[in-house]
């Protein structure tokens, strides 16, 4: 929170000025919306197209429409145009439905109300990512002053390819992934899962969906080998917290008090 304070609407003020810029060019090279074709869909406009229907829709779900069986026919970035200029927000775009171009207020707004859109969201999702690399490092660093050396793997078909008192990185640890392995001294692995909610909603996807999964999954995998955990920081439901200890068997520490996590690192012999 003080870091959000002190940076104040700079940030935003950066990513709404260079989606504006982006979005003309759009405009600009579409006919103001009117002539949507796969040339729009390019890396460069990509990500902008998704933010012109309403509601703006994902990146997996705008693939999944692109690439449905029903359409195979029908190249993927001239299915993707077909469908954005169908999911067109008439709310902003009202020339569309009257066949005729923008006024330029029309156009001015609409560009900026997209551009606003696109921003907040860009904001929101670097500022998950910032948060969920720094609580990586916390837990690397933590893990390392505990005593254990750094190893480099990505990759691991069994708990014992990790040397005992090793830790690694991010680990595809039979399949799923994890953000931080040990190999604990007792010969267990710990796999580590950081977590960031910021609302008691979305703690039940990162924490019994995603967290709760994997740990379901390295179980039937390896049994008592590997004992799943999850840090977490930010907003989650009590409820949730206990369902995942209780019923998904994941240790849960919290960034703001690492101390247990510590300790169990030192005991586990």
């Amino acid at each position: 929170m003080d870091r959000r304070l002190r940076e104040g609407g700079e940030p935003y003020r950066k990513a709404f000025d260079a989606r504006r810029r982006i979005l003309s060019q759009l405009f600009a090279e579409t006919n103001d919306l009117r002539q949507l074709s796969s040339s729009a869909v390019t890396p460069r406009y990509a990500a902008a197209v998704r933010y012109l229907t309403g509601p703006p829709v994902s990146a997996d779900d705008l693939k999944t429409f692109a690439t449905s069986v029903r359409f195979k026919t029908i190249s993927e970035p001239k299915r993707t145009a077909e469908i954005v200029a169908s999911l067109l927000d008439l709310l902003r775009f009202p020339w569309i439905s009257r066949q005729r171009g923008p006024t330029s207020v029309e156009r001015d707004r609409a560009i900026q109300w997209t551009a606003g859109l696109w921003a907040v969201e860009a904001i929101r999702t670097g500022r998950r990512s910032d948060e969920s690399r720094n609580q990586e490092r916390t837990v690397r660093s933590l893990v390392e002053r505990a005593g254990f050396r750094p190893h480099r793997s990505r990759r691991a078909h069994r708990p014992d390819e990790i040397p005992v008192g090793a830790f690694t990185g991010e680990l595809s640890l039979g399949g799923p992934k994890a953000d931080v392995c040990a190999r604990l001294r007792d010969g267990r692995l710990l796999a580590i899962e950081c977590k960031v909610s910021n609302s008691e909603l979305n703690s039940v996807k990162r924490l019994l969906r995603e967290v709760g999964g994997k740990a379901r999954q390295w179980q039937a995998l390896f049994g008592t080998q590997v004992v799943t955990a999850a840090v977490l920081r930010g907003v989650f439901r009590p409820a949730n917290v206990f369902e995942a200890q209780e019923d998904y068997s994941v240790a849960v520490f919290w960034e703001h008090h690492l101390g247990p996590l510590r300790e169990f690192l030192g005991r586990a012999e």
